[in-house]
């Protein structure tokens, strides 16, 4: 390989970096202008919601979750996000997960997460960080189920080779969170979910599970 045609190809791969940088995300989706929060397409009008909480997970919800309280500044009102990366996530919490296989740490960062989702009323609005390793941080056992068979289901699925969207889709059953759970537990809070996709295809339902 030429000097010249290595330098493209590192410049290719900055560049792509540089492009799924969630905090960048953050900075080129959301905007304050006054009241009014634009994430996209979207326009909200926080001076309908008496808080504004951030509630998620992922390898990277707390960059995103720091981006989202340098957009809000004081009028995040707080909330918790469990990751096993970067904990600099401002006024947001950000509680250490293990990644890919879940530890008794992830389901009481989860249980503290949902705490907040069942305490939102109508005037509450959830901004959800949703990104790549959400499946395993984002962890509560269904039911009867416990910790040790989310592990063991986790670690024959990964070693069979099972893709993504077929492990998440066994995980979407086993959990109290997966599969839009933890939508519902915010219920009828109105919830935003800001999602960081590392799946093919960008399927909502296959990030994270789904939560």
């Amino acid at each position: 390989m030429t000097d010249e045609a290595r330098e493209t190809a590192r410049a290719c791969v900055e560049a792509g970096v540089a492009a799924a940088d969630p905090a960048r995300a953050v900075r080129d989706s959301l905007s304050l202008s006054g009241s009014v929060l634009r994430v996209g397409d979207h326009a909200l009008d926080l001076a309908d919601y008496d808080r504004v909480l951030v509630v998620g997970g992922g390898k990277d919800a707390a960059t995103v979750a720091r981006g989202l309280d340098e957009v809000l500044g004081d009028r995040l009102a707080g909330g918790v996000v469990v990751t096993d990366g970067d904990t600099d996530a401002g006024r947001v919490e950000a509680l250490p997960g293990d990644h890919p296989t879940p530890s008794e740490r992830n389901v009481d960062a989860t249980e503290r997460a949902l705490a907040l989702l069942d305490d939102a009323d109508e005037r509450t609005l959830v901004l959800a960080p949703v990104t790549g390793g959400g499946s395993a941080l984002l962890c509560a056992p269904h039911e009867d189920l416990s910790l040790a068979d989310l592990r063991a289901t986790t670690d024959a699925l990964l070693d069979a080779g099972v893709p993504i969207d077929g492990v998440n889709a066994v995980r979407k059953h086993l959990s109290t969170v997966k599969g839009g759970r933890a939508a519902r537990r915010a219920a009828p809070a109105t919830v935003l979910a800001l999602l960081v996709s590392d799946v093919i295809g960008d399927d909502p339902a296959v990030v994270a599970s789904g939560p």
